[in-house]
């Protein structure tokens, strides 16, 4: 697990820090996955993002874009399928997940030499 790996850091930024950076060896996407559903009740998500900027004003203006994209029924969302309910839509992105994941892992190591 990367937490007993003492070369594991996030980047520093106050919050949305990325990945877990300083991984070192086999790397894979997990089938799991986590159902996120912060978008499913907009006067919550509006108040994440004003705390969002309460936290970290230098960002300011891509979270009120976020926000404003959220109120005017811009921002995208994807529907969640269990995977009884669509085995192969599932299968399907997990496979783009890992295709994604592979390209990366190749082009990082072709221009990374």
């Amino acid at each position: 697990m990367w937490r007993e790996t003492p070369s594991t850091y996030f980047k520093n930024l106050k919050i949305h820090n990325g990945g877990i950076q300083g991984v070192k060896g086999l790397q894979f996407i997990s089938k799991y996955r986590i159902k996120h559903i912060t978008n499913v009740f907009k006067d919550y998500r509006s108040n994440v993002y004003d705390n969002y900027i309460k936290i970290d004003p230098s960002r300011k203006e891509m979270y009120q874009k976020q926000k404003d994209d959220l109120i005017n029924n811009r921002m995208l969302t994807k529907k969640w399928y269990e995977y009884k309910e669509r085995p192969f839509i599932i299968a399907l992105e997990h496979h783009k997940l890992n295709i994604q994941f592979v390209l990366r892992v190749i082009i990082k190591k072709i221009f990374m030499r």
